[in-house]
């Protein structure tokens, strides 16, 4: 006579992963929409920022880049970006990448990416703020784990100071 000890047993993780699509857990890349405002410190002058979607093999060759070269003449490596550029020129000024926009399809489904590089070209900012990663006060880094950021955060803000870059979505503790 057989068991039916073994077929239960196989069922198990059907259900588990059942269980999990049902609640909504994610931790893959998602696309959220990005906010970006400009402060009002900012009267008469033209702010650029890209954002770029990077994958894990890019991710320590972004952090490393020059954020001087990057806004640099004719610069390769922003020449041949996937970004999403936003031109700011109004204090107090805010613009949205959107969820549903088509970028998000080229960082994420084609390109693996996992972070989105906020990186602005701040004026009286050069050489001397080079740094690694987001020590550089005109570089952010946004992961897309919805891991990261506090639970049911469907948009990430940031706000251009003239400090640098200030991400103002709160994340989880760590």
């Amino acid at each position: 006579m057989k068991s039916n000890h073994s077929n239960k047993i196989s069922w198990l993780p059907v259900f588990a992963a059942l269980a999990l699509s049902f609640t909504g857990c994610k931790s893959g890349p998602t696309p959220f929409a990005v906010a970006v405002e400009m402060d009002a410190s900012f009267t008469g002058q033209r702010v650029p920022v890209d954002l770029v979607g990077i994958n894990a093999s890019q991710r320590r060759q972004w952090e490393e880049k020059s954020v001087t070269d990057y806004w640099g003449d004719a610069d390769p490596m922003r020449a041949s970006a996937r970004k999403h550029t936003l031109e700011f020129s109004k204090p107090g000024e805010t613009k949205l990448l959107k969820v549903d926009d088509a970028v998000w399809t080229k960082w994420i489904a084609e390109g693996g990416a996992e972070d989105v590089f906020v990186i602005a070209d701040l004026p009286g900012m050069g050489k001397p703020n080079d740094a690694r990663g987001d020590a550089d006060p005109r570089r952010r880094i946004l992961p897309l784990n919805p891991k990261t950021w506090v639970k049911g955060t469907d948009e990430l803000k940031v706000i251009i100071t003239r400090g640098g870059l200030e991400v103002v979505t709160r994340q989880r503790p760590r």
